[in-house]
């Protein structure tokens, strides 16, 4: 789908797919997927596909939207929204150490990011930790 918002062009087709999750319909609504998109510019949008009994509805007739979303209201939906592990993984990647441009550097900051976490006690989960020792190579120090 493609659609102009506030001179944002959102495109599903263009667009870098985060994540999508499936929100629960209410009283007599059906369950809408939405699936969060960043655009080559930096803006997000959220893409809300549902059925016939939904608030995406077109005329009696399975319908979907696209609707401009900030960066915290991004992040705010992310963690509504998406298992909390996931949410993690999601965040992680998003706006963590995989945003620096330098591999070298992102593979330090991982480094005594994992350092910091054990030495104070307050780590991520096992699977966030092994994601980032296999993604940046820490084991083969």
């Amino acid at each position: 789908m493609r659609t102009m918002i506030n001179d944002v062009i959102c495109d599903t087709e263009t667009a870098k797919r985060i994540v999508s999750a499936v929100i629960s319909g209410v009283d007599v609504h059906g369950d809408v997927t939405e699936t969060l998109y960043r655009t080559h510019a930096g803006r997000f949008f959220l893409h809300a596909v549902g059925g016939a009994d939904t608030d995406c509805a077109a005329g009696g007739e399975p319908g979907e939207r696209i609707s401009l979303i900030t960066h915290t209201g991004a992040v705010r939906w992310v963690r509504s929204n998406v298992p909390e592990e996931e949410a993690r993984l999601v965040l992680t990647a998003w706006l963590g150490v995989r945003r620096v441009l330098s591999p070298a550097a992102s593979r330090e900051i991982a480094k005594r990011l994992l350092e910091e976490q054990e030495l104070s006690g307050n780590a991520d989960p096992d699977s966030i930790r092994e994601e980032l020792r296999s993604f940046f190579s820490l084991d083969e120090d």
